[in-house]
């Protein structure tokens, strides 16, 4: 066998010590993921204070040139290494991006929609100890601050919870990456942002109703489905939800609906080509009940810890309705 490793520098996710935090991820192979925060003695020029390295590994089986080759590597690369190691490369680095993500959307943490700084190396080893790096480096292929009542401390649960959603190859629901990049754009481009918080909420809303109901799953990807607010209102409370809020399952909270209904109410304007007036302080509101409707979504769908990112007005009016 021959051991890949690829390592990065992620931007900060509130990993808040220098301690590992170890798992697996299935994809479809076994890749081991180490998350740890760097230490003030390693950041260099282009790092930022909170950094952190995500390193992935695995081992994959050799051509018996390749093999041949490993335990004498002298004379040129044996035919078919570069394709295997593009091959692992591929696979450590789609690991990595999606154990930040995963990591990102569990705790709840903002960040930009990408979440590595650099690629810092990419290695093979026979035998795990020593390491060479691969000659030609790829490029990673990826093309990827939020307000939350605290950012949670990592622990024991949190580590664990994170292991058993990789093992379930559980992804960052596309919803939230859709949320990461509308948050990033308020600023710079509001318009766009509106849009892409707007098409975050119906992203999300559709990928409950797939986890849900199975069933139902080709109608919700494949035909017009009716309006947002309407299936927020009529149809969320039928489903079976695996997590109920005191045995019900609530709709969103009135108050709520009627920013979101602004929301795509402002979205249709501009989609259609009229002049729109957006307000930075109704583009932020209209994003954290996006935000809100997304955790409750993930809520529904069975992630307990869910409910510690919702807002505390959110929560108490979900409490009061129960």
């Amino acid at each position: 066998m021959i051991h890949f490793r690829l390592r990065l520098v992620a931007k900060p996710l509130n990993i808040d010590s220098e301690d590992v935090i170890s798992f697996t991820m299935m994809r479809p192979e076994p890749i081991s993921v180490e998350l740890r925060r760097l230490a003030d003695a390693e950041l260099g020029e282009h790092y930022r204070k909170g950094d952190v390295l995500c390193t992935t590994a695995l081992q994959k089986m050799p051509t018996r040139k390749i093999s041949l080759w490993v335990a004498k590597p002298e004379g040129p690369l044996p035919a078919g290494f570069s394709d295997f190691t593009h091959e692992a490369h591929h696979a450590l680095s789609d690991a990595a991006v999606h154990a930040l993500k995963l990591w990102r959307w569990r705790m709840g943490y903002p960040t930009e929609p990408n979440p590595v700084r650099f690629l810092k190396s990419f290695e093979w080893s026979a035998n795990r100890n020593d390491w060479t790096p691969i000659p030609n480096v790829f490029k990673l292929n990826i093309s990827f601050d939020f307000p939350i009542r605290k950012n949670p401390k990592v622990t024991e649960d949190i580590v664990n919870s994170l292991k058993s959603l990789s093992l379930d190859n559980t992804q960052e629901p596309l919803g939230h990456e859709l949320f990461q990049e509308a948050w990033s754009q308020r600023d710079d481009n509001p318009r766009s942002s509106l849009v892409m918080g707007i098409a975050a909420a119906e992203t999300g809303v559709k990928h409950l109703i797939s986890t849900l109901v199975p069933a139902a799953a080709w109608l919700v990807e494949e035909i017009p489905s009716p309006p947002l607010v309407q299936i927020l209102e009529k149809y969320v409370p039928s489903l079976p939800a695996r997590l109920p809020i005191n045995g019900k399952v609530l709709p969103p909270p009135d108050w709520l609906m009627k920013i979101i209904t602004k929301g795509v109410q402002l979205r249709n304007k501009i989609v259609h080509g009229h002049q729109t007036e957006l307000k930075s302080d109704s583009l932020r509101e209209i994003l954290v009940a996006v935000r809100d409707l997304l955790y409750l979504y993930d809520l529904y769908a069975g992630h307990d810890w869910a409910v510690q990112y919702l807002s505390v007005r959110m929560v108490s009016s979900l409490r009061n309705e129960a």
